[in-house]
């Protein structure tokens, strides 16, 4: 067992901990083989090159695959490409190990009449330990060779309002559904949303426009799809696109689509994997109005926030009390508008009360945010162990596995010495857009699945906003305003707009916390960039002093002591 600043990583077994916990982070295989790399060959620097033919088997996307990893890992560690700790960036070079390793005491004296046994011994656990590798690595790349399915947004042809929840609503049932199928990597419709929206704010779905959003994204295939109703009978007529075969089409009809969307997956499964074996999944047992009262929360969440998407919810579960995703999806709503409390019991009655395993890793990751943000970070740390190992699979795409990762970003900053001893830089803190940004189906540009150039991203986030902001899709419009206010190559003043927009959004929203973190973020962006922007120093503290009204309220110690130090900082800062 090797140590280094903050952490304890045993190779042999492939698991890292957290000084002063006993459980391991929660981290997928090819993020500790690339550690164990980088920590075993720290003497030098490790070459793009060389970590490809060692880690990563030929394929055209392996290159984005190991850029994804390194980010993925600094994040685990806290670290930052800019100040690193632990991994160090050599431009034109590779990457170095730059952590002090502690290694174990060995022994060096053994007992002669035991060294033959001691040896078999040793020989027989070593076979033992390469054939759990060996598997492990083998259940890897069969997750990297699962097909990478996106579920796009429904169109309505019913000509009927009131079925506009099928738009995300249905779509986001179809791609849950899918997602309990093994071989299966499924992106939901609102994940990558904002890629389709026309200048008129409606969605896109022409074949060809599809086809190149799947080269860049490498996803395999899009389901497209629309809702009609014929002889009172749902119809949905869908399309298979993918960039290996001409459309295949396809016509479903049931009573009722979200009734019956177990059936409906069954059916497509054929359709999207003839090869494999078919996989039944079990019927709803819900009733149908409570199906429907859930499919309208989930659109209501994606396009519209929290407040009308709890009423939702709330009908649902009152419909149907064993409708236990309408009562977690409550609780995240009421997390979402401050009602912490609420949130906690509603999170903890249905863990208690469902023990399905997708459910169950749903939940728990939630009320590790929930402790999280009320300050209680082991908590939140041991909650995130028990999210099921499966739900959180960044190689299988998981957006589940994306939030964990984040929060474990966090939270590793949080735990680290300087701030248990209240010496804490929070210039250097991991920016709140990556710890809640996806949370609204946002997604770094470092993160993007595009193979295209930054400014090629600017200028697409760019036109998202502007179409998002005709949709009137505040939630998405939120986290893009963020990630635009992030980039370093946009001029202060273009910045600072951004900000200044996302506070508005998320104050239409009613979403504290995130109201609060994104005030210290404008705060914090004025004090860095006084000068160059001639802000007045009133404005920084009324942006500081409405930041500590809210976490005085929500009784939130690490955002009062954020507060706190950017008090602190703002008046040298800005006659510098």
């Amino acid at each position: 067992m090797m140590e280094f600043e903050g952490f304890k990583f045993d190779s042999d077994s492939g698991c890292l901990y957290r000084d002063g916990f006993d459980d391991p982070v929660v981290i997928r295989h090819k993020l500790l083989e690339l550690l164990s790399y980088l920590v075993k060959h720290r003497d030098r620097i490790v070459s793009k090159e060389e970590l490809l033919t060692a880690l990563w088997e030929h394929g055209q996307y392996r290159e984005h695959s190991l850029s994804q990893s390194i980010l993925e890992l600094r994040k685990v560690l806290g670290d930052s490409a800019s100040s690193p700790k632990y991994i160090r960036t050599v431009p034109n070079k590779g990457f170095q190990w730059i952590s002090p390793i502690t290694l174990p005491r060995q022994k060096l004296r053994l007992l002669p009449n035991r060294l033959l046994l001691i040896a078999g011994t040793a020989a027989f656990f070593a076979f033992f330990l390469l054939l759990i590798v060996f598997i492990s690595s083998q259940s890897q790349k069969q997750a990297e060779q699962n097909l990478k399915v996106w579920v796009l947004p429904f169109e309505n042809r019913t000509e009927i309002q009131s079925m506009n929840w099928v738009e995300f609503g249905l779509a986001d049932m179809m791609a849950s559904d899918l997602m309990l199928i093994d071989g299966l990597n499924v992106i939901p419709p609102a994940q990558l949303s904002a890629l389709l929206l026309t200048e008129r704010g409606e969605h896109r779905s022409d074949t060809e426009f599809i086809k190149l959003l799947l080269e860049e994204t490498a996803i395999d295939i899009a389901i497209k799809a629309e809702v009609n109703l014929v002889n009172n009978q749902q119809t949905l007529s869908y399309q298979l696109i993918s960039l290996e075969s001409e459309p295949i089409d396809g016509l479903i009809v049931r009573k009722d689509l979200a009734v019956a969307m177990p059936d409906v997956v069954n059916e497509l499964f054929v359709k999207l994997s003839p090869q494999s074996k078919q996989q039944e999944l079990p019927k709803y047992d819900y009733e149908p109005s409570a199906m429907h009262e859930y499919a309208r929360g989930v659109q209501a969440l994606t396009n519209e926030g929290a407040i009308l998407a709890r009423h939702y919810f709330g009908a649902s579960a009152q419909i149907d009390p064993r409708h236990y995703w309408s009562l977690a999806y409550l609780g995240v709503c009421q997390l979402y508008l401050g009602q912490w409390e609420d949130a906690k019991k509603l999170l903890m009655r249905v863990s208690e009360k469902d023990k399905d395993k997708n459910i169950q890793a749903f939940v728990k990751y939630w009320l590790a945010l929930l402790e999280f943000r009320q300050g209680n970070l082991k908590q939140a740390s041991l909650l995130l162990t028990q999210v099921n190992a499966v739900e959180i699979s960044p190689a299988g795409g998981s957006q589940l596995g994306r939030w964990v990762n984040q929060l474990n970003s966090q939270l590793t900053f949080l735990q680290s010495s300087d701030f248990k001893q209240g010496t804490i830089n929070y210039l250097q803190e991991p920016l709140p857009v990556e710890v809640f940004g996806e949370w609204f189906g946002g997604y770094s540009l470092r993160d993007a699945p595009f193979n295209i150039s930054l400014a090629n991203d600017i200028k697409q986030l760019k036109e998202e906003v502007r179409r998002l902001a005709i949709k009137g899709y505040k939630p998405l419009l939120f986290s893009r305003l963020l990630l635009l206010a992030q980039q370093s190559e946009l001029e202060a003043k273009e910045r600072q707009f951004y900000l200044y927009q996302a506070l508005n959004v998320i104050d239409e929203l009613q979403q504290p916390y995130e109201y609060a973190q994104t005030l210290v973020l404008a705060a914090r962006y004025a004090i860095t960039h006084g000068k160059e922007l001639d802000i007045q120093r009133q404005e920084i503290l009324d942006l500081l002093d409405k930041a500590k009204e809210i976490a005085s309220t929500i009784n939130n110690e690490y955002l009062l002591s954020k507060v706190e130090y950017f008090y602190q900082l703002a008046n040298p800062r800005l006659d510098e």
